[in-house]
């Protein structure tokens, strides 16, 4: 059963975008959820992002995306549903622009 659904804006920046969690109208660099939170990302900017994990620090070219493509303005799909214990942090980037990072803290 799923818990909370979270919501990480992609933003344009400068010299790359940055994924900010949209929590209770405050931004943070991380998110923290919960196991079996449901986790989408909205693009507000006008390129193409793709959530990616992290492992070691590089992109994880052996597993899926945490989302499919994300177009221009439009907001991921599938949601990403988190399956990680709890202590756990998922570190991710975007697999178009590799310096674009994120991470998803598992707090319970």
């Amino acid at each position: 059963m799923a818990g909370q659904t979270w919501s990480v804006m992609i933003v344009a920046g400068s010299p790359c975008a940055s994924f900010v969690p949209d929590v209770y109208g405050t931004t943070g660099s991380t998110l923290k959820a919960q196991t079996n939170d449901v986790v989408c990302w909205n693009n507000q900017t006008n390129e193409e992002h793709q959530p990616w994990p992290l492992t070691d620090g590089e992109p994880d070219a052996s597993g899926p995306g945490l989302s499919d493509p994300i177009a221009a303005y439009r907001s991921s799909s599938p949601a990403y549903v988190v399956q990680t214990a709890a202590g756990q942090t998922i570190d991710y980037c975007c697999r178009f622009h590799p310096d674009e990072r994120g991470a998803i803290e598992v707090v319970a």
